[in-house]
């Protein structure tokens, strides 16, 4: 916050928290309980993870001490090897909004799957609707846990928001896999066996498709124009039918093996 400060007074900073499990900050550490499958598939409101997080932090501060755990997870099963634990006194525990607001910059939190499956249509309004509105002093970060498949595709939705009339889908999603992000069209499942993980990826590519026509028909037109642009979540359900063909762009390495 200081850096971005100095390089801009007025910044106004957005942070946009992707993740879908609890977690707060435990003497500065990011924490949380165990992430299952349960949790991969389940959709959860902000409101339910916010609330759930309170109870976390109530539920630590209560303690004398608590053991953090360090983990390699199974993928994609519910079982972890651990690689080392200590124990901490819970001096300063904070949930995730608490931790931003108080460093100065606004949270906002969408809960977001495992393995970039898109959000609920009036969670991508915010987004939409944020972009249009912010000013020119707005900066903006998105993270979700490890910052790779949700972090990627929020960035190229951003993109998309501000160059669909300039720039295809397929560039986007290049110039976010160029500049350090995955590879939105790689559909490649850690697991072969878990048909879950591949068609939410799929789907993916499939939104962002839909998300490129809506932007570059109706969002900056309608920017450019002074007015207000009809909601995606509108759109979406009046051009449910359209569904791109992409298998063309799709890369599945265990198909090639």
């Amino acid at each position: 916050m200081k850096d971005i400060k100095a390089k801009d007074p007025l910044a106004e900073v957005f942070v946009w928290d992707l993740q879908h499990y609890d977690h707060v900050l435990l003497n500065g550490m990011d924490v949380s309980l165990f992430e299952t499958n349960k949790e991969f598939t389940q959709d959860r409101t902000a409101e339910d993870i916010k609330h759930s997080e309170e109870i976390l932090k109530q539920t630590i501060l209560r303690e004398k001490g608590i053991r953090l755990r360090a983990i390699d997870t199974h993928y994609p099963q519910d079982d972890y090897d651990e690689r080392f634990s200590y124990d901490v006194r819970p001096d300063k525990v904070e949930t995730p909004e608490e931790c931003v607001t108080k460093a100065g910059a606004h949270y906002l939190l969408i809960p977001t799957k495992r393995f970039s499956e898109i959000s609920d249509d009036t969670e991508v309004d915010r987004l939409v609707d944020h972009v249009r509105t912010m000013s020119e002093h707005a900066w903006n970060h998105f993270h979700c846990k490890m910052g790779k498949s949700r972090t990627t595709l929020y960035l190229a939705m951003f993109d998309i928001l501000h160059n669909a009339d300039k720039l295809s889908m397929k560039d986007i999603v290049k110039r976010q896999h160029l500049i350090g992000g995955i590879n939105l069209f790689d559909v490649t499942p850690l697991d072969p066996t878990w048909a879950y993980e591949k068609q939410g990826k799929i789907d993916r590519v499939v939104f962002l498709a839909r998300f490129h026509e809506y932007a570059k028909t109706i969002l900056l037109p309608a920017k450019r124009a002074g007015t207000t642009p009809q909601p995606w979540s509108e759109w979406s359900k009046d051009h449910a039918s359209f569904q791109p063909s992409v298998a063309h762009l799709v890369v599945d390495k265990t198909e090639t093996k």
